[in-house]
């Protein structure tokens, strides 16, 4: 199972190109995500690229301006490649300080 993990929506320094979604694979077998959405409260939405390791993790680093993570709190959802929804979670502004990775529980 495919889950979003956690996010880094406010890493120290400049947040454009460093902000980050980690997601969690459940599954005893690699899962490959190349094609599945990434969308946030405002409707902006990033294609991501890329395979799970089975009980692993993937880090996806959000390229500038993609899918800009608010420090003042957002809701992400994921979305498989045949656009079902997969999961989805939010966090607020008291949990987007500065380097503090969010995890989603």
């Amino acid at each position: 199972t495919i889950q979003l993990l956690a996010v880094l929506p406010n890493p120290v320094g400049i947040d454009r190109g460093n902000e980050e979604v980690h997601l969690s694979n459940s599954g005893a077998d690699a899962v490959t995500v190349t094609g599945w959405l990434l969308q946030d409260r405002a409707g902006n939405e990033f294609t991501i690229t890329g395979t799970v390791p089975a009980n692993g993790t993937l880090k996806i680093t959000l390229p500038a301006g993609k899918l800009p993570l608010n420090n003042t709190g957002d809701d992400l959802t994921l979305f498989n490649a045949a656009g079902d929804e997969v999961d989805n979670a939010s966090y607020t502004k008291s949990d987007a300080q500065a380097g503090q990775v969010v995890t989603f529980p």
